[in-house]
Formats: structure tokens, sequence, C-alpha cells
């Protein structure tokens, strides 16, 4: 008959798995009740509360496998308090020496992310995984959605050549100068992480056998590498606040902790170099109403939370002026947040909720938003998306 042995209760008061371990076998078990061992040789295993090691916990993803829309916000986790995360990016199970998790960051590439859990004096944790596969990044925004077939077209040569820095970019469909536009700012409205948007420098056309095709010339304000360095810059930030925001429950909570963390570390102004693009808000703490709108434009879509931009005048006494501001979806609702408004003078201050999260009546007292663009031209000066109506407002934070 086999010898035992029952192990003393160790109290836990978390869920985390513990473990006993031999020289020839390893128990895990998560209950207070004792426990009736034998090795595999029926013999005694010697035991007592310090040969009992917790497991770490499994880290977890904040966003699982699948297929996300141009971007995920990778966000590890581990409910051992304490326990540090490893992680790889190149399918390699990771180890102590492996890169360490230090917060959120953002992926833009097909990519398959392996992390363990580790504290001194516990078992390690189990490997985990998750396989993002990334999408075109407009395929689910507004401006694109807009689109229509040859229009898609279009965009989709414009986004991609944008991307990939390209001075001239051959277009698929030969659309008039009007459609041009239009689908130029649509690419515009809906990529707030396109730092480097060009100006158009000219259109050339030209014909083969009696097809007309045409292909646009420009210049980007920034080189490639630059570029590069700004938006790892630009994901550090805006990431902080993605993943803060990404504890907290339900969308709305989400989307005033970004309304809230944008406004405190700004100071409306025009004196840094990217005032009107999301740089300016997140990197260098100043900017205008535009940066304002596409740095939360741009936080949102790493949460998944439809917002889009709208341009119109903001109304002050009897001056009015062009002004953007945003609009956010929670539910199945619409409603507008204008940040720049919310502002106050002084940087880190409270933010007022007089724009926050309300209805087309309400911001109408003192925006006007812009008509849609359809046989239009001229930058800024029309909305390329239909703006939707928004008919109720939120109750006013406290």
């Amino acid at each position: 008959m086999a010898s035992v042995v029952y192990l003393p209760i160790i109290s836990q008061t978390d869920n985390t798995t513990n473990e006993f371990i031999d020289n020839n076998k390893s128990i895990h078990y998560n209950t207070k009740e004792q426990i009736q061992l034998t090795n595999s040789q029926n013999t005694i295993i010697k035991a007592s509360a310090s040969t009992v090691k917790r497991r770490v916990s499994n880290p977890k993803f904040y966003r699982k496998s699948g297929t996300y829309a141009g971007q995920v916000l990778v966000r590890l986790t581990s409910s051992t308090k304490d326990a540090v995360i490893y992680y790889t990016t190149n399918g390699k199970n990771p180890t102590r020496k492996s890169t360490k998790y230090k917060g959120a960051f953002t992926i833009r590439e097909n990519t398959t992310i392996k992390a363990i859990a580790l504290k001194k004096g516990m078992t390690k944790s189990n490997i985990r995984t998750a396989k993002y596969k990334i999408s075109a990044a407009y395929a689910k925004r507004q401006g694109y959605l807009a689109c229509n077939r040859n229009e898609k077209r279009v965009y989709k040569a414009l986004y991609e050549g944008i991307e990939k820095f390209s001075n001239r970019i051959e277009l698929p469909v030969n659309l008039n100068d009007t459609g041009l536009d239009r689908v130029y700012e649509r690419v515009s409205i809906d990529n707030p992480h396109l730092l480097q948007f060009p100006r158009i420098v000219s259109v050339q056309y030209r014909t083969r056998n009696n097809v007309q095709t045409a292909a646009i010339l420009i210049n980007y304000r920034y080189s490639k590498k630059k570029y590069e360095k700004m938006l790892r810059t630009l994901d550090k930030k805006s990431d902080t606040i993605a993943d803060a925001a990404s504890f907290i429950k339900g969308r709305n909570g989400k989307i005033r902790y970004i309304h809230d963390a944008i406004i405190k570390g700004t100071i409306y102004g025009f004196r840094k170099n990217n005032a009107y693009n999301a740089y300016g808000v997140l990197a260098e703490g100043q900017g205008g109403c535009e940066s304002y709108s596409r740095a939360f434009q741009l936080i949102c879509q790493k949460l998944n939370i439809p917002a889009i931009l709208v341009s119109g005048e903001g109304i002050l006494g009897t001056v009015s002026g062009p002004h953007m501001w945003n609009m956010a979806k929670s539910g199945s609702k619409w409603y507008h947040i204008d940040l720049t408004w919310n502002s106050p003078s002084k940087k880190g201050a409270t933010p007022s909720y007089d724009y926050y999260m309300v209805s087309t009546a309400r911001i109408s007292k003192d925006h006007i938003i812009y008509e849609i663009a359809n046989n239009q031209t001229g930058m800024g000066y029309f909305n390329f998306i239909k703006i939707p109506n928004a008919t109720t407002s939120m109750k006013k934070p406290k």
C-alpha cells in the first residue's frame, strides 16, 4: 500500500494557482483543503508549507487574437500583484531576457505576441499568445465609407502611396478635380496618424489607347525618417492615455477620460510647429482646434470608439471664424464634443463640460456646421462626410 502525506492548509486570498514541486513531479491546486499526494514510486513525499509555491497568474491580452483595422492597442495584465511581464513579437517564447512590458503599445502590422509573467519566489506563468492581423486602416472609417466604388479605388491608392512616402501616385481611376479633392480630404479626415499628409503639387494626365489616366505629384512636410520618429513619439503619448482609459468600464467613461487627459496636458496656441495635427497637442502640449480634434480622434480609434472631425465656424459674440471639433458615438447615438472650447486658459486646470457630448441643437447655438461638399472644392471650408444629427445631449459631468 502506498504511503501518503497530507499537505498543510494554505490560506489564500486570491485565485492564484498553487503548485507543489517534487524532483519528479509537480501538482497544481487552488483549494484550501488538505491534499493527499503520492508520487509515482508510491513513496512518501515530504512536504511542508515552504515547499509549496504559487504560480503567477497568466498574462491577459486586452484585445483578443483577430483582425483589426489599421492598428491594435496591445495591453497586457497579470492579476498577480507586482508580477513582471515579458513579451516577444517575433513568435519566439519569451524569457526574462525578452522585452519587458512597460505599458500599452500600438502595432500596425501583422504580429504574433507571446507573453509570460514572472515574480520572484513564485513559479512562472504559462506562456500566452495573441495573433493580430491588421487590415486596411480605412476600411471602416467614415470618409472611406462615404466614397463610391471608383472613389474607394482612388482613396486606397492615395492612402497607400502616402504611407510609402511616394512622390508620384498613379491613380487607378481618373476623377475630375472636384472628385479628387473630395477623396483627398476624406483620406485626411480619416487618418490622424498621417502626420506627413502632403500637399498636392500637380496632377498629370495622359492618354493611352484612348484611355485617360492620372497621377498626382506631391511634396511631404517631413522626411520619412523624421515622420517615423514622430509617429513613435505620438504613439507613446497617445498609448499612455488609451491604456489608462481602457481600464474604465463603459464607453462614456473612456470618452470622458480621453477628453480630460488631452485638455489637462495642453494649452491652446500656435507657437509650436504642429499646431494643426495630433502631434502638437499630444507631443508638444500645444495646438489649435484641429490639433485637439485630431488627437481626440486618434485615441478614440485606438479604443475602437467611433469619432469624426467636424468642420465649421465658432461664434463669439458678433465674430465668427473657422473651427473644428469632434463627434463621438456612444451606444447608438452620436454627440458633439468640443475639446478646444472646453479647455481652460491655464494648462492642467479642470476642464469645462459646456460642450461635452451635446446635441446638434445645442452646438448650433454658437457653432456653424459647414455643408457637405458635393461640387465645391476648397480645403477646410466644407465637410466631406455626412455629419450625423445628434438628437440629445448627455447629462453634464460633475
